[in-house]
């Protein structure tokens, strides 16, 4: 039981990387109920150019180019095609989308925690590799120049692993389901063995000592023994050379 990670659209980190979620507290304790981790369909992302082209993929020559290659009885039928990939790709699409970086991070605590009481994950790429089934393709996303890059066509993986150079400070990788048909679930959940995933659970940099205390009785009533780390990002830095000399 392992993801797949050898093919051309699903670029590959070095193993040892930590890779993190971050999330509020009802979906981490939906994660310790279910034991599954949950898979987005590509359309519910907020960015509104997930699993579309680029400008320059609808820039005149670059299409006469491609007609060009197409016989002239097959060109409408390819045109047609090509043109509903991206939605099929979005809609047939299931994502978990992981933080890349060997350290924690405060934008992404900004970023994906609504409130003060939020919770992170952290654990090796290859640890995600290994509890997610071989039907799971793994990889990191490229960033491109919507405005002048040109993306390829040849691989429907290519619009889902794809996003706008803006979002490179998010250093996302995903792990992404894909079914055959466009089905009306929003989400799809993959069980997976946590104890293997998870190294570490951060606790919010910024929650109270009680959020604290309930999250650590969570984890144990789940029957758990992930380590659990308080966020320091916040603490109070030492100011004093003369408390530290004296």
């Amino acid at each position: 039981m392992a993801a797949i990670t050898e093919h051309p659209c699903f670029n590959q980190p070095d193993n040892d990387v930590f890779v993190w979620r971050y999330f509020e507290l009802d979906k981490f304790i939906d994660l310790l109920i279910s034991g599954q981790l949950n898979f987005a369909r590509a359309d519910q992302f907020e960015d509104p150019y997930e699993g579309c082209l680029s400008l320059q993929n609808y820039n005149p020559e670059i299409i006469k180019h491609l007609l060009s290659q197409i016989p002239p009885d097959n060109k409408m039928k390819i045109i047609t095609q090509l043109d509903n990939l991206p939605l099929h790709a979005k809609y047939t699409s299931y994502i978990s989308c992981w933080h890349m970086n060997n350290f924690e991070s405060m934008a992404m605590w900004k970023l994906y925690s609504k409130t003060k009481n939020s919770i992170a994950i952290k654990c090796r790429y290859s640890k995600l590799i290994s509890v997610l089934p071989k039907r799971v393709y793994v990889g990191l996303v490229h960033y491109y120049d919507y405005e002048n890059d040109i993306l390829p066509m040849n691989n429907l993986f290519y619009y889902v692993m794809s996003k706008r150079k803006e979002y490179m400070y998010e250093q996302e990788i995903r792990a992404v389901y894909s079914v055959p048909e466009i089905k009306n679930e929003k989400h799809f959940k993959i069980p997976v063995n946590l104890n293997q995933l998870i190294d570490t659970v951060y606790i919010s940099p910024s929650c109270s000592s009680y959020f604290e205390q309930v999250v650590r009785d969570i984890i144990l009533k789940y029957g758990y023994s992930f380590q659990i780390t308080k966020s320091e990002l916040l603490r109070t830095p030492k100011q004093s050379l003369q408390k530290v000399v004296l």
